[in-house]
């Protein structure tokens, strides 16, 4: 994987397959904040009976995700 890629907030990464907490692995996250190695963002997450899911924030390692892309939406 590579690491020497910039971010901003907006970004779209994928975290890690093999990432430690399994309910993450292979999600995309979009990027918050970035400070070194360590990546701030959230994953979206789906709402049941019709209801708004929500996000859910994690800090992740830069070694840990890949480049996907910008989103043209974020949550504020």
């Amino acid at each position: 994987m590579r690491s020497d890629f910039a971010l901003d907030r907006g970004d779209v990464v994928q975290i890690n397959p093999e990432f430690k907490n399994r309910m993450f692995a292979g999600c995309m996250m979009t990027v918050t904040e970035t400070k070194g190695e360590r990546i701030t963002g959230y994953v979206t997450l789906t709402g049941t009976d019709k209801e708004v899911g929500g996000h859910a924030y994690l800090f992740v390692k830069r070694g840990d995700i890949e480049f996907v892309g910008r989103a043209v939406w974020t949550a504020p």
